[in-house]
Protein backbone atom coordinates (compact mmCIF):
# COMPACT_ATOMS: atom_id res chain seq x y z
CA UNK A 1 0.00 0.00 0.00
CA UNK A 2 1.32 3.46 -1.00
CA UNK A 3 1.30 5.87 1.52
CA UNK A 4 1.73 9.86 1.28
CA UNK A 5 3.39 11.96 4.21
CA UNK A 6 1.50 15.11 5.10
CA UNK A 7 4.31 17.35 3.86
CA UNK A 8 4.11 15.66 0.60
CA UNK A 9 0.34 16.54 0.48
CA UNK A 10 0.47 19.72 1.60
CA UNK A 11 3.22 20.74 -0.71
CA UNK A 12 1.16 19.48 -3.60
CA UNK A 13 -2.00 21.73 -2.51
CA UNK A 14 0.26 24.82 -2.64
CA UNK A 15 1.64 23.47 -5.41
CA UNK A 16 -1.53 22.84 -7.24
CA UNK A 17 -3.53 25.53 -5.76
CA UNK A 18 -4.38 27.15 -9.13
CA UNK A 19 -4.40 24.25 -11.20
CA UNK A 20 -7.94 22.66 -12.35
CA UNK A 21 -9.65 20.39 -10.14
CA UNK A 22 -10.69 17.11 -10.58
CA UNK A 23 -14.09 18.23 -9.02
CA UNK A 24 -15.45 20.61 -6.99
CA UNK A 25 -18.83 20.68 -5.33
CA UNK A 26 -21.32 23.10 -3.63
CA UNK A 27 -22.20 22.66 -0.13
CA UNK A 28 -25.16 20.33 1.04
CA UNK A 29 -26.79 18.20 3.67
CA UNK A 30 -25.49 14.44 4.36
CA UNK A 31 -27.42 13.08 7.27
CA UNK A 32 -25.43 13.97 9.81
CA UNK A 33 -22.65 15.84 8.68
CA UNK A 34 -23.29 18.72 6.36
CA UNK A 35 -20.62 19.14 3.48
CA UNK A 36 -19.53 23.05 3.19
CA UNK A 37 -17.04 22.33 0.21
CA UNK A 38 -15.57 19.28 -1.08
CA UNK A 39 -12.28 19.99 -3.76
CA UNK A 40 -10.36 17.13 -5.38
CA UNK A 41 -7.29 17.08 -7.25
CA UNK A 42 -4.19 15.70 -8.31
CA UNK A 43 -0.69 15.32 -7.60
CA UNK A 44 1.39 15.57 -10.44
CA UNK A 45 4.94 13.45 -10.27
CA UNK A 46 7.08 16.41 -12.19
CA UNK A 47 9.68 13.92 -12.71
CA UNK A 48 7.01 11.94 -15.38
CA UNK A 49 4.84 14.18 -15.32
CA UNK A 50 2.12 11.81 -14.64
CA UNK A 51 -0.76 11.47 -11.87
CA UNK A 52 -0.29 9.60 -9.04
CA UNK A 53 -3.10 10.01 -6.69
CA UNK A 54 -4.35 13.68 -5.43
CA UNK A 55 -5.41 15.19 -2.30
CA UNK A 56 -9.15 16.12 -0.80
CA UNK A 57 -9.60 19.25 0.57
CA UNK A 58 -12.95 19.07 2.56
CA UNK A 59 -15.04 21.51 4.51
CA UNK A 60 -17.51 19.51 7.00
CA UNK A 61 -19.91 20.48 10.13
CA UNK A 62 -21.17 17.79 12.34
CA UNK A 63 -24.92 18.58 12.87
CA UNK A 64 -25.88 16.04 15.38
CA UNK A 65 -25.66 16.83 19.49
CA UNK A 66 -23.33 14.05 20.05
CA UNK A 67 -19.47 14.64 18.74
CA UNK A 68 -18.68 12.67 15.42
CA UNK A 69 -15.34 10.74 16.07
CA UNK A 70 -14.91 9.31 12.67
CA UNK A 71 -16.40 10.79 9.13
CA UNK A 72 -15.68 8.19 6.25
CA UNK A 73 -16.76 9.76 2.71
CA UNK A 74 -16.46 8.46 -0.33
CA UNK A 75 -15.10 9.09 -3.71
CA UNK A 76 -17.36 8.22 -6.19
CA UNK A 77 -17.17 8.10 -10.11
CA UNK A 78 -19.38 9.82 -12.75
CA UNK A 79 -21.56 6.45 -12.60
CA UNK A 80 -21.50 5.64 -9.20
CA UNK A 81 -19.10 3.26 -8.28
CA UNK A 82 -17.46 4.00 -5.33
CA UNK A 83 -13.07 3.96 -6.06
CA UNK A 84 -11.72 4.87 -2.19
CA UNK A 85 -13.47 5.56 1.20
CA UNK A 86 -11.31 7.63 3.07
CA UNK A 87 -11.59 8.31 6.92
CA UNK A 88 -11.10 11.35 8.81
CA UNK A 89 -10.75 10.34 12.52
CA UNK A 90 -11.03 12.96 15.62
CA UNK A 91 -13.50 14.50 18.04
CA UNK A 92 -16.26 17.13 15.80
CA UNK A 93 -18.89 18.54 18.05
CA UNK A 94 -22.03 19.68 17.00
CA UNK A 95 -21.38 23.30 14.61
CA UNK A 96 -17.62 23.97 14.37
CA UNK A 97 -16.63 23.59 10.87
CA UNK A 98 -13.66 21.33 9.98
CA UNK A 99 -11.20 21.82 7.30
CA UNK A 100 -8.53 19.07 6.62
CA UNK A 101 -6.61 18.41 3.91
CA UNK A 102 -6.71 14.39 2.83
CA UNK A 103 -4.54 12.46 0.79
CA UNK A 104 -6.49 9.63 -1.87
CA UNK A 105 -5.46 7.20 -4.43
CA UNK A 106 -8.21 8.30 -7.09
CA UNK A 107 -6.49 10.28 -10.40
CA UNK A 108 -9.33 10.20 -12.68
CA UNK A 109 -11.93 13.01 -13.34
CA UNK A 110 -15.02 13.22 -12.82
CA UNK A 111 -15.18 11.99 -9.13
CA UNK A 112 -17.03 13.70 -6.54
CA UNK A 113 -17.40 13.19 -2.50
CA UNK A 114 -20.29 12.10 -0.14
CA UNK A 115 -20.50 11.22 2.70
CA UNK A 116 -20.92 7.37 3.37
CA UNK A 117 -20.81 6.81 7.08
CA UNK A 118 -20.41 8.34 10.06
CA UNK A 119 -19.62 7.06 13.73
CA UNK A 120 -20.48 8.77 17.26
CA UNK A 121 -18.92 9.39 20.33
CA UNK A 122 -21.80 7.44 22.06
CA UNK A 123 -21.23 4.59 19.46
CA UNK A 124 -24.09 5.03 17.87
CA UNK A 125 -23.33 5.30 13.65
CA UNK A 126 -25.13 6.53 10.25
CA UNK A 127 -24.69 4.94 7.46
CA UNK A 128 -25.93 6.58 3.57
CA UNK A 129 -28.53 3.77 2.33
CA UNK A 130 -28.23 4.12 -1.65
Amino acid sequence: MKTTSAAAIFGAALLTAGAPALAQMAPYQQGPIHLDSAHVAPLIDEGTMTQDGGFVRVAFTNERSVPATDVVFAVVNQHGATLQTIHDRGTFSRGVKVSHLLSTLVSERHVHLTVARVRFADGSSWVRHA
